[in-house]
């Protein structure tokens, strides 16, 4: 069976040959710490014998130029959903632990230099509706740059292919914060409600017309859509406001790409997000990751309340630390439960911390996988 019928049976609730056996993803901090342990200088995926993780196929990427890609390689999504022109990325100032960037999305940041973690924002190109208006000139869908120009070698790579293909977007929280900030954006949503509508509304009539020129010509297994709209305690919006200005637009593009036979759309939101699950469901949306578990996204308590909702990830990376005990004590406590019910794609629940030692992760994986493959011959 190959990776891409593997991912079709499990997220259909199937009987694959086994689930996928993939991973968030890693800190730089933590895979440069590992190859003092004595990881090789190689795709740590690779030496763990991982499967590939949903990341490597993405058709669209909204955060990076990917406008010059010429071939087809892991993380080489060749859609670019970003402003054209972008705005010119440049540092700006720096000291020895910081530097001051600008961004191809007009955006001022200062970020750590030693550090993968959320950069502190400062500045943000959207206040006023007149500002977005000047910024949606660099948001055409139709704008010859969006799409490589090797699209129609690729479209008859991709027909051939063993793996899942999808199509990656961002929400309409995740797109608003981008432009706006989450500051400036929660006051909008009370005192200017007519900029954040504008601006949901044309993010989500741009990307419907990116999909459709996309599945004219491929068929994807899945979508995802990042968010990142929640915190430890609880989402950063209200479920009032989540149904005032998101839903509808949820609802449109997802009416859309169900006519085009995608049935699998999963939000990526780090945080807690159960207070809006449902409102989620509502619209169509049938899948939830990553399911930080210190932020209470229990994947079995999310499952027992919707037994046909696809998730992925749920494992605790801060067990990794406390070394193997806590791991098999998490490991055992969900996959024996969860992967036989189908649906699930166990992973760690978000990308793995400096504080994990390769020995421990080591045995997380090697658990991990034994589990799978146990699992598959029950």
């Amino acid at each position: 069976m190959n990776a891409r019928e593997r991912f079709s049976l499990t997220v259909h609730f199937g009987k694959p040959d086994r689930v996928p056996n993939e991973e968030f993803g890693y800190w730089s901090e933590t895979v440069e710490r590992w190859q003092r342990e004595g990881l090789p200088v190689m795709d740590v995926e690779s030496y763990f014998h991982l499967d590939p993780r949903r990341e490597w196929y993405l058709l669209t990427w909204p955060l990076c130029d990917c406008l010059n890609a010429t071939d087809v390689n892991y993380f080489n999504s060749p859609i670019y959903l970003g402003p054209i022109p972008s705005f010119e990325s440049r540092i700006l100032t720096e000291d020895e632990a910081t530097r001051v960037v600008s961004d191809e999305w007009g955006r001022m940041k200062r970020i750590r230099k030693r550090m993968g973690t959320i950069p502190q924002y400062l500045e943000f190109p959207v206040k006023t509706v007149k500002d977005f208006g000047e910024f949606k000139k660099r948001l055409s869908p139709t704008d010859s740059g969006r799409f490589p120009k090797n699209w129609r070698t690729r479209v008859k790579v991709y027909k051939t292919r063993d793996y899942p293909l999808g199509i990656n977007l961002l929400g309409f929280f995740g797109f608003p914060r981008i432009l706006m900030g989450t500051q400036n954006l929660s006051i909008a949503y009370h005192k200017d409600p007519e900029l954040v509508t504008a601006i949901v509304e044309y993010w989500c009539d741009f990307q419907i017309e990116i999909c459709k020129s996309i599945l004219d010509d491929v068929e994807v297994d899945f979508v995802q859509i990042w968010e990142d709209m929640a915190y430890n305690k609880g989402p950063i919006i209200s479920p009032k406001l989540f149904c005032k200005f998101e839903l509808p637009c949820y609802k449109k593009l997802i009416r859309v790409l169900q006519e085009y036979g995608v049935d699998v759309f999963m939000v990526d939101s780090d945080g807690n997000i159960n207070d809006l699950i449902p409102f989620f469901l509502e619209t169509g949306v049938n899948g939830f990751y990553p399911l930080e578990v210190r932020a209470s996204m229990d994947p079995l308590e999310i499952r027992r309340k919707n037994s046909k909702v696809i998730l992925c990830g749920g494992i605790d990376k801060f067990a990794l630390v406390k070394g193997p005990q806590a791991i098999e004590k998490e490991l055992n406590s969900k996959l024996p439960v969860l992967v036989p019910q189908g649906g699930y794609i166990p992973s760690l629940d978000h990308r793995v911390p400096l504080d994990v030692s390769l020995s421990n992760y080591r045995y997380y994986v090697e658990l991990k996988t034994a589990l799978i493959t146990e699992l598959a011959e029950s």
